[in-house]
Order: structure tokens, then sequence, then C-alpha cells
């Protein structure tokens, strides 16, 4: 299969344009070049101060993945996640926010019976913020949303082939579409486009270029009188351009929103 960058943007243009993300479903994180996986969150979102627009958005999450000779997206784990964002929007149409996530990877080797490699774990301090442009047209909202972050790594053990950095900018197109009056029933679907330049252990920045794309296409329910949000859905991950690998996901999150009623 040969993706060409341009056949990328294409597509990543016509899913803004014709399909119907949500505001608070949480995406899945990349896994890494298996053939399937599947990614679970819990989070709650909490409303600081309507005066301020401010909101609070914390969320755990866990993906497993297959291995590489099978599809079973259970079958091994792979990250743990624990995430923490702020955010304030002004203007109606424009969001920032800030956020931090600490982030535990399983490392496996890619040759058979495919065991934990050495050093296992890969321990990440991510930081990032996010610029959105939101609007809304009646039952449907979209939004761009430019993202840049800057990833740390450690290992157990000094290894000078691994990657300790990572600078990376993430571009999203989002939108969903309700289906109901009453505004509890959506579809949600998003594409994004990922650049990242990385360094390894006693060497030198590497060259910013493209990494991955993302498309996402869920389903979303929303609770009142709990003020819970169920979303469960399906990501497709397209990784690299020279030696395309093509990564299903199942994904299924919950989030709590404004538990504390703070307002």
């Amino acid at each position: 299969m040969k993706v060409h960058l341009d056949q990328l943007i294409g597509l990543l243009f016509f899913t803004l344009l014709c399909q119907p993300v949500c505001w608070s479903q949480i995406s899945p994180p990349g896994l890494g070049k298996v053939n399937a996986a599947e990614w679970m969150a819990v989070g709650l979102k909490q409303k600081i101060g309507t005066k301020w627009h401010l909101n609070a958005a914390t969320y755990f999450g866990m993906g497993r993945s297959s291995l590489p000779d099978n599809y079973n997206p259970f079958k091994r784990p792979v990250l743990f996640v624990l995430n923490q964002e702020f955010s304030h929007s002004f203007k109606n149409k424009w969001t920032y926010s800030v956020a931090v996530s600490a982030r535990i990877q399983e490392r496996y080797n890619s040759t058979f019976p495919y065991e934990l490699a050495n050093p296992a774990v890969k321990k990440e301090r991510r930081f990032y913020s996010r610029f959105t442009y939101a609007k809304a047209l009646n039952k449907l909202k979209y939004a761009f949303t430019f993202r840049p972050e800057m990833r740390f790594f450690n290992y157990a053990l000094v290894n000078v082939n691994l990657e300790s950095a990572q600078l990376r900018f993430r571009f999203n197109a989002k939108a969903y579409y309700y289906l109901n009056t009453l505004k509890t029933h959506k579809l949600i679907s998003s594409a994004e486009m990922l650049f990242a330049s990385s360094k390894r252990i006693n060497e030198d920045w590497g060259q910013l270029g493209y990494k991955e794309c993302r498309f996402c296409l869920y389903y979303s329910i929303y609770i009142p009188k709990q003020k819970m949000e169920i979303n469960f859905g399906y990501m497709n991950e397209i990784i690299d351009l020279s030696n395309v690998t093509d990564v299903n996901y199942l994904a299924f999150d919950v989030t709590i929103i404004d538990p504390f009623h703070l307002n």
C-alpha cells in the first residue's frame, strides 16, 4: 500500500468538510506499529467558573494491542496514561489549553515470541497546549485545533539507541452532529496530522517531518441526569509514508461532567 502526502492532506481536508469530534471524547493515543489496538478511559470535566470560562479535565486511560502476527486488540497491555488539562474560552469561538501528562508504556520485542524488551518500561512526561477555533451551525459544530507538545522519555537502562525527547505538532479538524432535538445523541468524527522531530540519547535533534495521520468516528451519548457522556468508536492510524503501517483501534470512554458543581 503506497500513500502519498498529498493524498493524506486531501483526505484530511475532505474529512473536515464532509464528516460530522466531540469536545469531550478522549481519543486513543498512538500505540505503535501493530495491527489492532483498543483504548479505554475514564475522565472528569469540571467547570471552574462561568465568569472566566475556565474548565479542568482529568482522565485515566489504558491501551492494549495485538501481537504483530494477529489482530486481537486485547492481547497485551501497552500504555497507561494520567492526563490533566486546563482550558479557557473567550470571544465565544476561541479556546486555549495547557496540560501535563504522565505515561507508562510497555516495550516489546518485534520478533517472535514478542516478549518484553530490555528495558521493558518507557516512562513519558508530556507537556502540551491547544489553540482552538470552534463554530456552531445549527446541529453541526466544527473546530480547528493546533497542538504543540514536548515529550520527554526515561528508561530503567541508558541506551544510546533509544529516543529521549520529541517535539511534535498536531493539526486537527473536528466536528460533531446532533441526532436528536435534546442534543443527547451525536455522531463524532475527526482527522489529525502529526509532524515530529526526535532526539536520541547523546545525539542531536532529527529533522522535523511527517509522522502519522489519525481518523476517528464515534457515537456519543449524553445522560443529563447523571451528567455523564459515553463515547465509543473507531480510529484508523496511518503511520509513515515510505513503509506504511495501518493500525485499527476500538475505543471507549466515559466522562463525568461538572461533578462538584462549583458554579
